[in-house]
């Protein structure tokens, strides 16, 4: 049976250690919970013995505070606020608990700030690399209505799932990727070593090559031989495209083709949908008020086209309008997302209804990405193929020809 290593705080607000056997982690939670005590870490004992290895101090301080750092932080904060415990003696606690030296003084410097007479929230926006105004404002408004350990859990909800939703999109293009670079290098093998080889074996034939093959010997050539300005062409051309993309007028209309191509458009218009219905839940569920929940909102949003249709939808929420009516006249929101935001404000249950509309279009993302993908898959190697038929087929005519063989 496993080994659990735990670190959890009693009502007193003491830190206990130690180690039980269950067959899994949940029974380990609910055994502390039965006990009165609060898990802060809960992780197989070999595990926690592969992470107590010595690491240097120079390597320590080059570590990195990630996402995953950031919403482990608030799952234990919500934790120890939800015991009981003062936001000072909280902090104090995580700040002791933290492996990584950044994290740690990360966590130290909110508790000084706190302990001089600032909020949480004027604590957190000190650091906007790690908190973002999301995360802010939702403090703030917890803050205010004295409910921020039920703002941490909302979250570290929230968090997670985005998580979810970047793994998930990740490890659905390992495989093309992996795919496409093996091609790559496939290609480029057979293009450097290969036909150079050939090329001078039918050279000594003296007999004119088919075209196939001779289009070949030059790409061939001129992979050879300027690489280097292929290599200067394909890297000037990333970066022209990334300074137009930085611009404005540049970031509009890149933005705008995406959404009016015909494989990804939909698809990016329903991803920006949910992450918008899931982000509106979030903040107003916690309390942040509409119009600057919708100027937060705007902000989270990636393409450029939908997040300036909120500025509009913004104005006119300002002026008494519904949201509903804002953004069907934004042209920029799905008919059925529209028709379910105005049931939520018709029936008072606008924060559920967002709730509803981000879980419908975050379903329709996962199967289309699984669609997408399960098509790119066979294309990638259709296409690999092809390419490599093509060689081989290039070089055998020539070689056939060259000793006279007929097909």
């Amino acid at each position: 049976m496993p080994v659990y290593a735990y670190r959890a705080t009693d009502t007193a607000g003491k830190i206990r250690t130690g180690t039980l056997e269950a067959r899994t982690q949940r029974l380990v939670i609910d055994r502390l919970q039965s006990q009165s005590l609060y898990p802060l870490e809960v992780k197989e004992q070999a595990e926690k013995s592969a992470m107590s290895l010595e690491i240097s101090p120079r390597r320590l301080i080059r570590e990195r505070v990630r996402q995953a750092d950031i919403m482990d932080f608030t799952n234990q904060l919500a934790t120890l606020l939800n015991a009981g415990l003062p936001l000072d003696r909280s902090l104090s606690i995580l700040a002791s608990l933290q492996e990584k030296h950044a994290m740690k003084d990360i966590i130290s410097q909110i508790l000084k700030t706190v302990q001089g007479g600032a909020s949480m929230a004027e604590a957190l926006a000190k650091h906007p690399k790690l908190f973002g105004r999301l995360y802010v404002n939702m403090v703030r408004a917890g803050e205010q209505g004295g409910v921020i350990e039920l703002v941490l859990d909302r979250l570290a909800v929230f968090m997670e799932v985005s998580k979810e939703r970047r793994d998930y999109v990740v490890s659905a293009l390992t495989y093309p990727l992996i795919l496409t670079g093996v091609a790559g290098i496939s290609v480029a093998f057979l293009m450097i070593f290969v036909i150079p080889r050939f090329e001078s074996i039918l050279q000594q034939t003296g007999r004119e090559l088919p075209a196939s093959t001779a289009f070949l010997m030059a790409v061939s050539k001129l992979v050879q031989g300027y690489w280097w300005l292929l290599a200067g062409l394909i890297g000037f051309a990333i970066y022209s495209f990334r300074r137009y993309r930085d611009t404005e007028e540049g970031r509009l209309k890149i933005d705008g083709l995406v959404l009016r191509s015909p494989l990804f458009g939909d698809l990016v218009q329903k991803l920006e949908v949910s992450r918008f219905a899931q982000t509106l839940s979030t903040l107003l569920s916690s309390g942040v008020p509409l119009l600057s929940a919708l100027s937060i909102v705007k902000e989270t949003l990636q393409n450029r086209v939908i997040a300036d249709s909120l500025i509009a939808a913004y104005g006119e929420i300002r002026e008494g309008g519904h949201i509903a009516e804002a953004l069907e006249e934004s042209k920029t929101f799905p008919a059925l997302a529209i028709h379910m935001i105005r049931v939520g404000e018709e029936t008072g249950q606008l924060e559920q209804m967002l709730k509803k509309v981000a879980d419908r279009y975050e379903k329709y993302i996962q199967s289309t990405v699984k669609r997408l993908i399960s098509l790119l898959e066979p294309a990638l190697i259709l296409s690999m193929g092809l390419v490599v038929g093509f060689i081989v087929a290039s070089l055998l005519m020539a070689m056939m020809q060259a000793q006279d063989i007929s097909f």
